[in-house]
């Protein structure tokens, strides 16, 4: 008879009213945040799904629902933007944006996420930021300065970016158009290169 209780206790924990823990729909916040199962599954552990994220070049800023279908976009495989390019949610600015957005739970990334935004991005042609260094790439092309004597790689037109740029203490001192494509150490400001040269 003391085995029937015990089994009693532990048979109603999978029931349908254990799902009532999950996080309500966006209707049934009672404080009005927006909460989606989607954004939380796909949100590193220090994002706040609750708040708004602002576009770190327009200051617009991003529903939780918005900063899902970003990362979705960004994820996409086979997608690619160049300059001019836009469809329903936003240009090549938007895209990369977005692509940060989806690999932000790395130090690497939030890093480059907090810098000031110095340049405009100028493409030679399109990217697409489905991979991580694809992605970082970007932003440090937005955030980097420009190198007065191009790498190698660079003078000869390689990489998408126009500019030789790099970020002190980021992408291994490689630029952004050899870290693209995960290529950084073929550039001339690759920590490897420069180990040879000291």
């Amino acid at each position: 008879m003391a085995e029937n209780p015990a089994r009693a206790s532990i048979e109603p924990q999978p029931t349908p009213d254990s799902t009532t823990a999950r996080p309500p729909a966006p209707s049934d916040n009672a404080d009005g945040s927006v909460v989606s199962p989607l954004v939380t599954s796909f949100s590193p552990p220090r994002t706040d799904v609750s708040k708004s994220i602002q576009h770190p070049v327009t200051g617009k800023p991003h529903t939780a629902e918005e900063i899902a279908a970003l990362k979705a976009w960004a994820l996409q495989k086979g997608k690619s933007m160049g300059m001019g390019d836009e469809d329903e949610l936003g240009d090549v600015t938007d895209y990369v944006f977005a692509g940060a957005l989806a690999f932000e739970d790395t130090m690497h990334m939030r890093n480059l996420i907090q810098m000031s935004r110095i340049r405009p991005l100028q493409l030679r042609r399109a990217v697409t930021v489905n991979r991580q260094q694809n992605a970082q790439a970007c932003m440090a092309y937005l955030c980097g300065k420009v190198e007065r004597k191009p790498c190698g790689p660079c003078s000869r037109g390689s990489g998408p970016f126009r500019e030789c740029v790099t970020v002190d203490g980021s992408l291994l001192g490689a630029c952004a158009s050899c870290h693209y494509g995960g290529e950084g150490s073929r550039c001339n400001f690759h920590l490897s290169s420069k180990s040879y040269l000291s």
